[in-house]
This record gives C-alpha cells, sequence and structure tokens, in this order.
C-alpha cells in the first residue's frame, strides 16, 4: 500500500516512516503494572521546503502522540485558513498559496480534547517561473545557475546502530550535503556528504531508538533545507550460533512493468530473479514535478500508486534495498486513463464580513470580502428616511462602494447580497452614520469628506449613560483604532463654544459644571496623528432638580427596592434589585476601577439583575444604581461587593447562562469560540427560540476598556479581530428583541500566542 504518501483534503500529508518489522519483532512481556500514558509534547515547527503554490512543513513530537493537528495560516485576501492533519502525521504539504508570498504558519496539536500550541514557523513561496517564448538567439548576457533545489530524504536501512538515508536532489546540483541529528544525550552531531552522493548510512547509533534526521544541501556558500525524516534503529537480537550458516545471496532486481492504470493511479508488478530485499521505493513526480516516493516491504512484488492525475504520462523509477545497499532502478513509464467522471459544478460562492470604512454628510462608503469563488453581482439595500427600501448594484468584480445620496447626521442599516446563478446570497449586514454639515467648530467634517481606508481608527456610537442637574456623562464606542486622544465639544448656557480633552484610553467622560434643565448637544471627535476622525453626537438634557431616591433611605435590610449582591467570581460581581413602584425607561449601574476612573453599565428596562465584569480579584467595589424614567434620573441605590480571590472557583449563580425565559419569547442557546489565532476569536452561538432583530457581544479588552459588537439578527457568528495574543477574554452576548435585551450567556476564549 501507499505509505509513503497520502493527499488529504487540500494538503499533501507525510507519513512518519515506518520501521522494519523485522527491526522490532524481540518483545518481552511486561512483568509491572504499565506506566499511564505520557502527555504529548509539541515541539518545532520547520518550513523544509517551498514551491510557487505550496509550503512543506515539518514538526517534531519530542514525547507521546497527539490525536491531530490543525494548521492554521493566513490566505493573500488575509482570509483564515485552517488545514487539519492526522496525529500519526510529521509534516504535511500546504497548497494553493500565491507565489512569492511570506506566510505564516501556526501549529497546534490536540489530544484529549486538549489544545496545545500553537508552534509557528513563517515561509516564503517561491516565485512564480515564467516560460520563455520562441525568440531569436539572444544577446544577452546568460543568466545565473539556478538554485538547486533539495527533494525528500527517506531512511532506506536500519540495523542496531546505523540508518541509511537516501534522498532526491529534484534540481540542480550541491556542492556538499550534511546530515544533522541528536544523539542520545541531546548533542547535535553533524555527518558530512559529497555533492555527488544521494545516500549515506550513518553509524555509531543506539540500538532500539528513535532518530529525527535532517539533511540540508550546501551551494555556493549557503545552506538549503532541511529536508527531515525519522528513522528507528534496530533492536539488538543475539542468538548463539549452533552451525556456521551460509553466506546471504545477494537479491536481484529484475524488471519493472505497468499493469494496469486509471484516472487516478497506475499499477506496478516487478521481479526479483533471486535473494530477497529488505524493502522497495518507487519514487515519480506528480502534476506539479515534485517528487514523490512510496515505500513498500520486501516480500511485495506490486504496488498500486494513487492520487494522479488524469491522463498524465509518469515515469516510474524503482529501487530495491537490501543491508542499507540500494539497487536499481528499474524504470517504466505508464499514462493514466482520462477521467470519465462529469466535471463538478462549481463551488457555491461564500459572502464575507460588510465594513463601513468611511462617511461624509450624504455617503458611506462600504467594503466587503468573498472568501470563497464568485458573485456575478452584489445588492446593497437599506431604506431612506421615509423608509423605503432603496437598492443599488454593484458588478461582480467589485469588492467596494460608496452609497450617495444619503441624509446628514443619520444611522443606516446596509444590507449586502451576493447574486449568483439567478439565486441571492446573504445579506451581510451593517451599521454606518453619516457626517454632519454644519461648518464650525461643532462640525469641520466637510461635505465630500474622503472615504478613510480600511484599517483607520473608527468611531461607532455615542450614549448619554446618565444625567444630573449639573452633568452628563457620555460613553462610546472604537470600531477598530487605536485613537492618541478624544475631544468632546458643545456650548455652554452662554453660547459660547466648549471643548474636553479625553485620553486615547478612555472610552467616558462625565462633563460637569452645566447649567440645571437645560439641552446640550455633544460631539465627540477621535484625533490621531494629528487628524480628527468623526465627529459622533448625543443629545442630554440636564436635570431640574434634586430627585427622589428608587427607595427611601429609611428602608434598609430585606426592604423592597434595595440593590443586592446576589455573587461573586474573581473578575465579576452579580447584582440584583427590586422596583416597589412605577415603570423605568432603563438602568445604570456606576462604580469606579482600580484607577479610579468612573465605569457605567447600562441595563434594559425589563432586567432586573446585572452582572458587572471585567473585574479585579479581591477587590472591594462600590456599585450605584439609577433608574432613567421620562429623561430624569432616580436615584442611586448602593451596594458593596467582593469578587472572590484568583483561586476561588465560580460562584453557583454563574453557571446560568441565559435570562429567565419569557413565555413563548426568543431564547439564546449557547456561546462558543470555535477558532483563535494570536490576534482574534471566532465566537458562534445558538438560538433557543427566536428570532432576535440583533445582537451585541459585549467584552473587555487587555487595557480593561469595554468594547462592544453589534451583530445583526440573522448572523450567529461574528470575528472578534485586534486582541492580545496569549490572552484569555471573557465574552458576553445579547439579544435584542423589540427594544428589550435578553441574556446574557457568556463564554471564555484565549488567543494564539
Amino acid at each position: 500500500g501507499d505509505r509513503g504518501s497520502r493527499r488529504e483534503g487540500g494538503a499533501q500529508v507525510r507519513a512518519r516512516p515506518a520501521p522494519d518489522y523485522e527491526a522490532v519483532t524481540t518483545q518481552v512481556p511486561p512483568t509491572t503494572t504499565p506506566e499511564p500514558p505520557v502527555k504529548p509534547l509539541l515541539g518545532e515547527l520547520t518550513v523544509t521546503g517551498s514551491s510557487p503554490d505550496s509550503l512543506s512543513l515539518s514538526w517534531t513530537v519530542p514525547q507521546g502522540q497527539f490525536d491531530h493537528f490543525l494548521v492554521q495560516y493566513k490566505n493573500g485576501d488575509g482570509q483564515p485558513k485552517a488545514v487539519r492533519v492526522p496525529g500519526h502525521e510529521d509534516g504535511v504539504t500546504i497548497s494553493g498559496l500565491e507565489p512569492d508570498h511570506k506566510y505564516k504558519m501556526h501549529l497546534y496539536g490536540f489530544h484529549d480534547g486538549q489544545r496545545q500550541g500553537p508552534a509557528s514557523a513563517t515561509g516564503v513561496t517561491a516565485a512564480e517561473e515564467e516560460t520563455p517564448s520562441p525568440a531569436e538567439p539572444s544577446t544577452e548576457a546568460p543568466e545565473p545557475p539556478e538554485e538547486p533545489l533539495l527533494g525528500e530524504l527517506t531512511v532506506t536501512g536500519s540495523s542496531p546502530d546505523s540508518l541509511s538515508l537516501s534522498w532526491t536532489v529534484p534540481r540542480g546540483h550541491f556542492d556538499a550535503f550534511t546530515v544533522q541529528y541528536k544523539d542520545r544525550d541531546g548533542r547535535p552531531q553533524v555527518v558530512r556528504v559529497g555533492g555527488e552522493e544521494s545516500e549515506v548510512t550513518v553509524r555509531g547509533l543506539e540500538p532500539g531508538r528513535k532518530y529525527k534526521m535532517h539533511l540540508y544541501g550546501l551551494h555556493g556558500g549557503r545552506r538549503v533545507g532541511p529536508a527531515s525524516t525519522l528513522g528507528l534503529t534496530a533492536v539488538t537480537t543475539q542468538v548463539p550460533p549452533t552451525t556456521t550458516p551460509e553466506p546471504p545471496v545477494k537479491p536481484l532486481l529484475g524488471e519493472l512493468t505497468v499493469m494496469g492504470s486509471s484516472p487516478d493511479s497506475l499499477s506496478l508488478s516487478w521481479t526479483v530473479p533471486q535473494g530477497q530485499f529488505d524493502h522497495f521505493l518507487v519514487q515519480y513526480k506528480n502534476g506539479d514535478g515534485q517528487p514523490k516516493a512510496v515505500r513498500v516491504p520486501g516480500h511485495e512484488d506490486g504496488v498500486t500508486i494513487s492520487g494522479l492525475e488524469p491522463d498524465h504520462k509518469y515515469k516510474m523509477h524503482l529501487y530495491g534495498f537490501h543491508d542499507g545497499q540500494r539497487q536499481g532502478p528499474a524504470t517504466a513509464t505508464g499514462v493514466t486513463e482520462p477521467s470519465t467522471e462529469a466535471p463538478e459544478p462549481p463551488e457555491e460562492p461564500l459572502l464575507g464580513e460588510l465594513t463601513v470604512t468611511g462617511s461624509s454628510p450624504d455617503s458611506l462608503s462600504l467594503s466587503w470580502t468573498v472568501p470563497r469563488g464568485h458573485f456575478d453581482a452584489f445588492t446593497v439595500q437599506y431604506k431612506d428616511r421615509d423608509g423605503r427600501p432603496q437598492v443599488v448594484r454593484v458588478g461582480g468584480e467589485e469588492s467596494e462602494v460608496t452609497v450617495r445620496g444619503l441624509e446628514p447626521g443619520r444611522k443606516y442599516k446596509m444590507h449586502l447580497y451576493g447574486l449568483h446563478g439567478g439565486r441571492r446570497v446573504g445579506p451581510a449586514s451593517t451599521l454606518g452614520l453619516t457626517g454632519c454639515r454644519t461648518l464650525s467648530l461643532f462640525c469641520s467634517v466637510p461635505d465630500a469628506l474622503p472615504s478613510e481606508p480600511p484599517g483607520a481608527p473608527r468611531l461607532v456610537e455615542l450614549a448619554v449613560a446618565a444625567v444630573t442637574s449639573d452633568s452628563v456623562h457620555l460613553s462610546w464606542m472604537v470600531a477598530q483604532g487605536p485613537f492618541d486622544s478624544f475631544l468632546v465639544q458643545y456650548r455652554d448656557e452662554q453660547g459660547q463654544p466648549q471643548a474636553v480633552p479625553v485620553g486615547g484610553d478612555l472610552r467616558e467622560v462625565t462633563i460637569s459644571g452645566l447649567a440645571p434643565a437645560r439641552k446640550y448637544k455633544f460631539l465627540l471627535f477621535g484625533v490621531q496623528d494629528a487628524k480628527r476622525h468623526g465627529p459622533l453626537s448625543a443629545d442630554a438634557k440636564t436635570l431640574s432638580m434634586h430627585l427622589s431616591l428608587l427607595s427611601s433611605p429609611r428602608h434598609k435590610t430585606s426592604a423592597p427596592g434595595e440593590l443586592t449582591v446576589t455573587g461573586v467570581t474573581p473578575d465579576s460581581v452579580g447584582l440584583s434589585w427590586t422596583v416597589p413602584q412605577g415603570k423605568f425607561d432603563s438602568f445604570v449601574v456606576q462604580y469606579k476601577d482600580r484607577h479610579g476612573q468612573p465605569r457605567v453599565v447600562p441595563v434594559a428596562a425589563d432586567q432586573r439583575e446585572a452582572t458587572i465584569g471585567g473585574l479585579e480579584p479581591h477587590r472591594k467595589y462600590r456599585f450605584l444604581l439609577y433608574g432613567l424614567t421620562g429623561g430624569k434620573q432616580l436615584g442611586p441605590i448602593t451596594a458593596e461587593g467582593t469578587t472572590a480571590p484568583e483561586e476561588d472557583a465560580p460562584a453557583p449563580w454563574q453557571a446560568a447562562t441565559g435570562a429567565p425565559d419569557t413565555p413563548g419569547g426568543p431564547r439564546l442557546g449557547e456561546l462558543a469560540v470555535t477558532d483563535s489565532t494570536p490576534d482574534s476569536l471566532r465566537l458562534a452561538w445558538t438560538v433557543a427560540r427566536g428570532p432576535f432583530d440583533s445582537f451585541v457581544v459585549q467584552y473587555w479588552d487587555a487595557d480593561r476598556q469595554p468594547q462592544a459588537l453589534l451583530v445583526g439578527g440573522d448572523q450567529h457568528v461574528v470575528h472578534v479581530s485586534g486582541l492580545e495574543p496569549s490572552t484569555a477574554y471573557k465574552f458576553f452576548l445579547y439579544g435584542l428583541h423589540e427594544g428589550k435585551r435578553l441574556g446574557p450567556v457568556s463564554t471564555e476564549g484565549t488567543t494564539g500566542s
């Protein structure tokens, strides 16, 4: 059978070389209780070869064995890709890559449901070779000699103290080779081989021991490689001789014949006129010109080579190996049959993410991705200020568009559909806010603001979190950043412009010194590299008088209307409260973080509990609850709680993953982390009962700043990017339905390193 290599999915995996069966036949039955299985350990990842569209990877497993591996990387469009590899493999060839392109590969090992890694390596695909067209004899200087290419390294034989190695050089010529490995004490050893050789026997090894061999080619003072393989020396078996054995007959290799073919395989057969070989090796080149090798046991006289291209000519070379010596090759040429299958239908295209990349007072610039396939056309749909649906058609080769004719300072929900073969795919949705037209201190955005390039910092939402008779507390979100600083602008009681600078690491500010019972318009700008982005705007009215509390100070323990701590973990506190009478539009929980900065958490009107996350372990916090109704703020009522120490187990309340059911209403299911890279996590969730109008994913970034992502109600997956490597994050998912917020359900995930 084919034990040398096989194709799996879009990648070609390389099997670990199997030891000769004769070399490990002495097994003593254990007389003691077997030791528990060794936990596998992930070693180093190495790029061992490249072509214009592929990279060959190899890795080590110093101990144990993994159930499977996962290789992750990003393609030329920046889309994450993953290739699964069986646990008994130690290498893979990733194909379908771009020529002359740098890729960073991350390898993870999986064992008993646990993930280890990543081990990382960077490789560059070879430049695409141009085929010269027939022309007149060139008078230019000759091109430099072609760079030699190192092929595959194979173990061709073993003894108790040696391993025989063989390799190929598909192109060019090396000055010399070196074989490197580590002895039993971990010390590196080097064997030098002449450039005209293609095999060597490495001696002085330990019996019954696994060795990882690395082959390098030396050319013009540069080192190419390595090509790597695993080998196992034979176990020493000493049987006292009873008679003088006759010298063994030296085997002889006969003829190689192609016995049959199919669209993807060739069947080979050969003869051995005398003796017996330890094993055979069939070598050939695949459709891309890459050398391949298939190892066959010595007692076989035929093999079927599969994974070939239809209607393609292959030249097969057969080598026989005996006592570390190679004989051959015997050679034969075969042609695979033409394919009789009907061509598969083209792959269904996939619509990616839709993003707002820029705005002006009358336009929004949109950009999107197509991770797979190709669309015939796209349509962008939205509603104008009168609620009438509008449609913008875009050609299938485009990936961005500017939607014009919009109203200034207005929020729009954009839906993108892809059209393919008469069918509609999607939508991918996003929210965008047009700029304002006022040419003054409060709105310096020009009428034709140029679209910001992808990756530019971007603000998304400015909200009024709380008000008093002389202050307004504002909070905002940053879709992508960072900003150097922020600027809040407004006009005071006399109509004079005022500006409040805010540090770039903050997401909220309290504007004080305001007049009672007065309406204010606040504008928020983000500043980066002396360039101003925005603005976002929000209106607020200060209170006219001191309002009564939610509950009277006379009511203490167990009195209705009090705020209660219901549970704690090392990074969160659960709060619960009652409303003795009346109805509120919403609630706000306020507290101060470890730096003394005020934090605000808005809560929907139908909720009577909240989980405040992102806190410090074993720290005392004071929480203030306000009720908002008719533009007025009632409260606060207060409670104090101390987070659990780092090592404490989660409190029982944390096990609840959803809000209480509303009979017949929508209900969230489970939230899970389905994929990770060093700077992003992919979240997916289920809906036990639906539908929802939209979702909100909230989390705290590495600087303990709250972040939120708005997701369309038809989406159940989101890609959270811009994260820190090797960092644990906790995510909360809320579902929004008819103005109410349901949830949260939560999960934790850690980015790769």
